[in-house]
């Protein structure tokens, strides 16, 4: 009985602390960044959503939404390369629906390549200004939408939904969209345009930069 008890007072006191010090909405755990020499970006979320966005400002910028005093964001610079990760966490995992999400925040002239890495989680990229974005994942909604379309994107998820926005009325763009299973959405005119089962591909404008998106099942959209 008593270590029943004890367990179960153990667990409420792992829910307190989880709980604890957590502020809805609120930034914390800032770190910046200068890009000067940094070729590469790398971005592992892990199960954490990502929120990324292109910005007028003069360096990388990353924190945690709803911060919840616990461990944090960990940054490593080398000489060209940037890594960005999460470190890891025992408590949250007794207070799933409170999870702190990475935002990072990128300087619009950055002409670098950004990879993305995680195993689930949302991904939402917005105001996009980039050249060159590859993403992999396990499972997860992942989100594009650019502000000024120029640049190649490769994606790559088990399982969960794709939508990229160019908002450019005329890219210039070649499409390369694969799926297991679900649909695929097109709303750009296209030349050259083949379409089968699980496959999607065409051109548009000169064609100069390369959209590759590959789910193993999940909707993917283009617009």
């Amino acid at each position: 009985m008593m270590k029943k008890l004890y367990a179960i007072v153990l667990v409420l006191a792992i829910l307190g602390l989880a709980g604890c010090g957590h502020r809805n909405g609120e930034e914390g755990d800032r770190h910046a960044a200068d890009l000067a020499g940094i070729e590469v970006i790398e971005i592992n979320h892990g199960s954490t959503a990502l929120h990324l966005e292109s910005a007028d400002t003069d360096s990388l910028e990353a924190s945690l939404l709803r911060y919840d005093n616990g461990p944090g964001i960990t940054l490593n610079k080398g000489k060209r390369s940037l890594s960005i990760g999460l470190q890891s966490s025992f408590f949250r995992i007794f207070n799933p629906g409170m999870l702190p999400q990475l935002k990072v925040r990128i300087p619009n002239g950055y002409a670098g390549k950004i990879i993305i890495q995680g195993t689930s989680g949302n991904v939402h990229a917005s105001s996009l200004n980039t050249e060159d974005l590859r993403i992999a994942g396990k499972s997860g909604s992942i989100t594009l939408d650019f502000a000024d379309f120029h640049s190649n994107v490769s994606v790559s998820t088990g399982s969960g939904n794709v939508s990229l926005i160019v908002n450019s009325p005329e890219p210039d763009l070649r499409l390369k969209l694969r799926s297991g299973s679900g649909s695929h959405s097109v709303a750009i005119p296209l030349l050259e345009h083949r379409q089968s089962k699980g496959m999607t591909e065409g051109t548009a404008g000169s064609g100069a930069h390369e959209i590759s998106i590959k789910t193993g099942s999940g909707h993917i959209s283009v617009q």
